[in-house]
C-alpha cells in the first residue's frame, strides 16, 4: 500500500510547468527517491560481505519477494491506462522504468521478465499512445528509460 500511495503522489500535476523552479526540482527529486525505493523493494540484496563494485553486487542480487507483485501491479496499470491521460500512463511507466533494468539483470530467466517484454512490445506497437500526434515528450522519455 505504501508503494501505491507514493506512486500515486508521483503523478505529474496538470500545472507542473507553471511551478516555481525550486518546487519543480523538489518534485523531480521525490520521483528519483521513489525510483530508488521501488528498486530496493524489488531486489533482495546480495550478502553485505561482498566487497565488489556496486555493479558486481547487483549481478549477485536475487529478485525480492515483492518484485513479482510490483510488476503485476504495474502491468495492470499500464494495460488499464493505455488510452487514458498521458500523466496516468507516465506514472506507471516511471514505476516500470525503476524496475525494468534490475529485472533484466537479476531476473532475466524469471517469468516476470516476460511481463516487462510484453508491455514494451505493446508500447512500441502500431496502436501505442507513444505514436499518437501530440504525445507528451515526458511519456516518450520515460518509455525510452524502460527500453
Amino acid at each position: 500500500k505504501a508503494a501505491r500511495s507514493l506512486r500515486d503522489a508521483s503523478m505529474f500535476p496538470l500545472d507542473f510547468h507553471q511551478w516555481p523552479p525550486e518546487d519543480a526540482e523538489s518534485f523531480v527529486q521525490f520521483r528519483r527517491e521513489l525510483r530508488d525505493f521501488l528498486r530496493e523493494l524489488g531486489a533482495e540484496k546480495a550478502p553485505k560481505a561482498h566487497a565488489g563494485s556496486p555493479k558486481a553486487r547487483q549481478r549477485e542480487a536475487q529478485p525480492g519477494l515483492l518484485l513479482p507483485l510490483l510488476v503485476e501491479e504495474i502491468h495492470g496499470d499500464v494495460i488499464q491506462r493505455f488510452n487514458e491521460d498521458w500523466r496516468l500512463l507516465e506514472e506507471a511507466l516511471h514505476a516500470l522504468s525503476s524496475l525494468a533494468k534490475e529485472i533484466m539483470v537479476i531476473a532475466s530467466a524469471h517469468p516476470i521478465a516476460g511481463r516487462i517484454l510484453e508491455l514494451l512490445r505493446l508500447l512500441s506497437g502500431d496502436q501505442s499512445p507513444l505514436l499518437r500526434p501530440g504525445c507528451h515528450r515526458q511519456l516518450i522519455s520515460i518509455f525510452m528509460q524502460c527500453a
